[in-house]
């Protein structure tokens, strides 16, 4: 009897993933992996805000934010709104072999297909980090000699740490005075 109950049940949840409205999104992996290592030191290492040791896809970017600094690289690809816990992800991009993924979008879960291997994640729909706390600039300006620009951040960047714990002393500062580290 106990059999049973668990066999219908399951058969319910079956049923219910195919009713969920879904779409399956072929994105490469490569592409995928570079995007996420670009954002990655806007990781927290412990999440006492919600979502930040997650990566936030929203509009086509992958985002993240740890109360000191927040990353975005463009993913245009991969055009599916929420957030999934990033060692997980991690762990599943480590693992496959295969160069492209297909990635389905439920409601709430995305399931990643890497040739015969399938792995379904947790994908939160609703972002929960505060991204609009964050002042974006309105207008950049054109840099009039980009040759010189990449020469002084370059420079820049030698002063910046390695050091992954304080992920703020990774970066160059850019604003319309000049650059600061």
């Amino acid at each position: 009897m106990l059999l049973n109950h668990y066999f219908n049940k399951q058969k319910i949840i079956m049923k219910k993933q195919k009713k969920q409205k879904s779409k399956s999104i072929v994105i490469s992996k490569k592409k995928l992996q570079e995007a996420l290592e670009v954002v990655k030191p806007g990781l927290s290492s412990n999440e006492i805000i919600e979502q930040t040791t997650s990566f936030a896809f929203i509009d086509g970017r992958v985002i993240t934010y740890n109360d000191e600094l927040s990353i975005s690289c463009p993913v245009e690809e991969l055009n599916v709104q929420g957030a999934v816990k990033a060692e997980e992800l991690y762990q599943i991009l480590r693992k496959t072999t295969k160069d492209e993924l297909e990635i389905e979008s439920l409601d709430d879960s995305i399931v990643i297909k890497a040739g015969r291997s399938k792995t379904t994640l947790l994908f939160e729909k609703k972002i929960k980090l505060p991204l609009d706390e964050i002042e974006a600039k309105k207008k950049w300006n054109k840099i009039p000699d980009p040759e010189k620009f990449i020469k002084f951040v370059k420079f820049a960047m030698g002063g910046c740490s390695r050091e992954l714990s304080y992920p703020a002393l990774t970066c160059v500062h850019i604003n319309k005075k000049g650059i600061s580290r």
